[in-house]
Formats: structure tokens, C-alpha cells, sequence
């Protein structure tokens, strides 16, 4: 998984005689997404970390940090996080997401899809949302209703492989490959 991040890192290194990206939040959390692709979780966690520091509330960085957290399997952050945004931000359905987040990592499904579906119905197209949707679904084995989370976050979240890789989970689970 390193080899992706080192191509990104010798990259911004490579622009750094021209002009000095590091400094960036958007470039900072545009690393964090490519480590939490590659599966560099603890780094990822490390840079939203960084930008949240500096900017709080950047949208992005929330999304990413909270997909980390859930990754890192930590659910007292995801907890303090969710709770934060959810009384300072209750119309946004990254706040709901974040809570959705949390009960996914507590094993509690039910309450998960509960504000996964509040997270949808305040922005049909916030794709992690539609993701985690099919995650709980599929934690329980309804896999017709992952499917059609999954294939949802496909039309959102065109070029990521996260949720065909999730569907293809499915058919395995279901014998239909």
C-alpha cells in the first residue's frame, strides 16, 4: 500500500522548488484521502488531525477524519466528534453521518441506518453516506438492500473502486459471483 502514498509524496516534493503545496489544507487533506485509499489509516488519522487543528470544521477533512476514526475502529472520538457536530450543525448530513458512524462501530446497525437514512434525506448525494447505508445493511445480511446502498455510492463516487469492491463483497456473501 506505501508505494501509492510515496508516488503522492514524491510528487508535492518534486513541485516544492516552484511552489510549496505542504502548507495547504486542500493539498493536506487530498494526502489524507489518498492514505486512507491505500489503506495508511494511522497517517490519514495523522493528517486530518493537522488540518481539523487548523480548521475545525473543514468539511472534508470531517469526512475523511470520521471514515479514519471508523476504520481505527474508535468509538469514544467518533462519539465526542459526533456529538460536537451534531449540536453545533444539526441540518448537515456530515453530522448525521458521523453518528451514523459511531453505532456502525458500536455494532449497532439499526440506529446506524437510522441517521445514515437522515444523512441521505439532507443530501441525496453524500456518497460515504450511501456507503455506510450498505455497510449496515450488509452487517446484518440484507444484502438486497446493501446492493442497492452500494450501487448508489457506485453513481456517486465515480473512479473510486470502494464501492464496487463492497458489491463484489456482497456477491461473494450471497454466492452470486
Amino acid at each position: 500500500y506505501g508505494s501509492g502514498m510515496e508516488t503522492v509524496e514524491a510528487q508535492l516534493a518534486a513541485l516544492a522548488p516552484v511552489i510549496d503545496l505542504r502548507a495547504s489544507l486542500d493539498i493536506t487533506v487530498a494526502r489524507a484521502e489518498a492514505a486512507y485509499t491505500h489503506h495508511a489509516f494511522a497517517q490519514a488519522l495523522e493528517l486530518t488531525t493537522s488540518v481539523l487543528a487548523a480548521d475545525p470544521y473543514h468539511n472534508t477533512a470531517l469526512a475523511v477524519h470520521v471514515a479514519v476514526l471508523v476504520e481505527l475502529r474508535k468509538p469514544h472520538e467518533l462519539f465526542f466528534k459526533a456529538h460536537e457536530l451534531a449540536d453545533r450543525y444539526p441540518d448537515s448530513p456530515l453530522s448525521w453521518f458521523a453518528v451514523a458512524c459511531y453505532y456502525l462501530t458500536i455494532g449497532d446497525h439499526e440506529q446506524a441506518r437510522r441517521f445514515f437514512s437522515k444523512a441521505t434525506s439532507l443530501d441525496g448525494n453524500f456518497g460515504a453516506a450511501w456507503l455506510g447505508f450498505g455497510h449496515s445493511f450488509a452487517a446484518q445480511g440484507e444484502h438486497d438492500q446493501a446492493m442497492a446502498a452500494y450501487r448508489t455510492a457506485t453513481r456517486l463516487f465515480k473512479g473510486s473502486h470502494l464501492p464496487q469492491l463492497c458489491i463484489g463483497m456482497e456477491y461473494t456473501q450471497t454466492s452470486q459471483f
